[in-house]
């Protein structure tokens, strides 16, 4: 039970920063595009903790698409999941495709707009369930889904923020990085990733009072290339690709779905 809370606090946060990216400081980010921005400053000049925010949300607006593989070892297991996700302003617009290994099968969560889709393996007859309402009301679903808005996460998670650094980077897949190092709360953190609530604090202690994300970001168009952290030793890296090329995530046909076991 204690390493099941651990992997949804875990999950929480990974998703917050990975997909809002660890919003950090912007007066106010509100998810307009860059021309909009009279702020903003043009890439190839270092962020900063003012500007981070904006920057970095207007950028995977512009892109609308990206690749995620996340390699994660959460409660002594070794996970590999890759996902696809359209980013929208809107969350009935955003969709993902996500994969990951749970024990000796490999799920698939696919989620357009508001509804989620989940096949795992011989426990749905390798076919597609939908997540009922009542279950998304227990999961917090809207704030889950919010998050993947970068420029909302990033403005719920900007008051967790307690340092943030610019250190030299790497090349990433051909692309010159800098690094930048946050450390936030952990309990606003949490706050903001609606999971507080849902944790007991047992669970909440286990992650720590703080914790740092080491982002790297292109410096020509302001897009993370690669997230690194530990989470209540849970040491994970997330490599994000293919930024604006097409993907297509489409529900699930109606002879893949069935009921919700147990439902």
């Amino acid at each position: 039970m204690k390493s099941s809370r651990k992997i949804t606090a875990v999950a929480s946060i990974v998703l917050a920063a990975s997909l809002g990216l660890a919003g950090c400081g912007d007066n106010g980010a509100t998810g307009e595009t860059g021309a909009s921005q009279e702020q903003q400053q043009p890439a190839n000049q270092q962020m900063t903790a003012d500007n981070f925010v904006q920057r970095m949300s207007d950028a995977q607006y512009k892109a609308g698409t990206a690749h995620m593989n996340m390699k994660m070892n959460a409660a002594g297991t070794d996970m590999n999941i890759d996902a696809d996700i359209k980013i929208a302003e809107d969350p009935k617009d955003v969709a993902m495709k996500m994969t990951m290994p749970i024990q000796d099968m490999k799920a698939v969560m696919i989620l357009i707009g508001n509804e989620l889709y989940m096949n795992m393996g011989d426990a749905t007859q390798n076919k597609f369930t939908k997540l009922p309402d009542s279950m998304k009301e227990q999961m917090n679903f809207d704030q889950i889904t919010s998050q993947m808005n970068p420029a909302a996460s990033a403005e719920q998670l900007k008051s967790a923020l307690k340092d943030f650094k610019a250190e030299a980077g790497e090349e990433i897949d051909g692309v010159k990085t800098t690094k930048y190092v946050l450390t936030v709360d952990t309990k606003k953190a949490m706050e903001a990733s609606g999971q507080s609530e849902q944790l007991p604090p047992e669970a909440l202690k286990q992650l720590g009072d703080t914790l740092t994300y080491e982002m790297y970001v292109g410096d020509a168009d302001d897009l993370p290339r690669r997230m690194v952290m530990n989470v209540a030793d849970t040491p994970m890296t997330a490599n994000f690709s293919k930024w604006g090329e097409d993907v297509t995530i489409e529900a699930p046909a109606e002879d893949e779905l069935i009921e919700m076991p147990g439902m």
